[in-house]
């Protein structure tokens, strides 16, 4: 989660419009937190799609058939609240959602630009109600996969655990260095223009 400081821009933007009476000020500093955050998110999003080959559907926080992860969300700003945050929820995302190659060992990902790994024994497959995924036999233990080489039940019945596999998080993703250096930077550049310009919108009106 990141979170914006104004109070020191706050003080500064504010002493050419004395006037003004608080509610206002509130208001326009409300306006110009979640213009900010709103900023900040459009930069994680680039800087991300920078470092990993994943699509700009599973960064967004909006709902749909092909997405179905809580991804990067706003605590917006109110008169009341001047606190405007950026979060990233979710869980570990399918291996899908990144580009992949079945081979003859297995799957080939490339979840970093610039890099790529196998995972051996892995298939891609449609499982039910048109659900496509990489999956493998064996299953999750505590966040890690257990593969598994043999079959654990009779002949008669199906061969399970099959598991759908996963990878990194968007939380992972907004986490790193250079996408957190790049959201503080906009957000902080982009809060005490804004704000002046809401203050000067209100006075002029």
């Amino acid at each position: 989660m990141f979170e914006i400081n104004i109070q020191s821009d706050m003080v500064k933007v504010m002493k050419g419009f004395s006037k003004l009476d608080r509610d206002s000020i509130n208001r326009a500093a409300a306006n110009a937190i979640n213009r900010s955050i709103s900023a900040g998110k459009t930069t994680a999003i680039k800087e991300i799609m920078k470092l990993y080959n994943i699509d700009k559907k599973y960064l967004s926080d909006k709902r749909s058939k092909t997405n179905f992860y809580s991804a990067i969300t706003l605590w917006r700003s109110n008169k009341y609240s001047l606190t405007g945050k950026i979060r990233a929820f979710g869980n570990a995302l399918p291996i899908i959602c990144f580009p992949v190659t079945q081979t003859a060992t297995g799957i080939s990902i490339q979840v970093k630009k610039g890099s790529s790994s196998t995972i051996k024994e892995a298939f891609l497959s449609q499982r039910k109600k048109g659900d496509v995924g990489i999956f493998a036999r064996g299953k999750y233990n505590k966040g890690v996969f257990q593969p598994r080489f043999h079959r654990v039940k009779p002949p008669d019945q199906p061969d399970t655990p099959i598991t759908k596999l996963t990878t990194t998080s968007v939380r992972a993703m907004v986490s790193q260095p250079a996408v957190l250096k790049a959201i503080a930077q906009k957000a902080e550049q982009t809060f005490p223009n804004r704000f002046k310009h809401e203050l000067t919108w209100l006075v002029t009106r």
